[in-house]
């Protein structure tokens, strides 16, 4: 999770960041530090990408710089994968370290899925 906070012009605050296991960028606008008036990204995958949260900011405060989308989408591109592990076995996605005992002992190649790990146990 990433979160960046700015001033807005008429002295309230803003945070805007990358909340990973949501899968959302969000954007809370605080007046004097009070409950959030403004909470954007509350949803799960509510905004996959940031420059909507980021015009809003701006319209608010002169502070957020103009790099900040950029920033931003670094900052889920360096986040762990957070989808539900269902989804990753699916596509294939999933990496997990583990070994394997049998007998006669199953040959599996150092990158193999949980999912081909699955088929060659069950031949499914």
């Amino acid at each position: 999770m990433s979160r960046y906070s700015f001033n807005q012009d008429d002295g309230g605050s803003l945070g805007i960041g990358w909340d990973a296991p949501m899968g959302t960028f969000f954007l809370q606008i605080d007046e004097q530090d009070d409950e959030p008036t403004v909470w954007e990204g509350s949803e799960f995958g509510q905004h996959p990408e940031p420059d909507a949260l980021v015009a809003m900011a701006r319209a608010v405060s002169a502070e957020v710089p103009d790099d900040l989308a950029g920033t931003l989408r670094a900052d889920k591109a360096a986040s762990p994968d957070w989808r539900p592990v269902e989804d990753r076995i699916a596509d294939g996605s999933l990496r997990i370290g583990l070994a394997v005992r049998s007998e006669p002992p199953l040959p599996l190649p150092p990158t193999t899925t949980v999912r081909g790990l699955w088929q060659r146990i069950t031949g499914k």
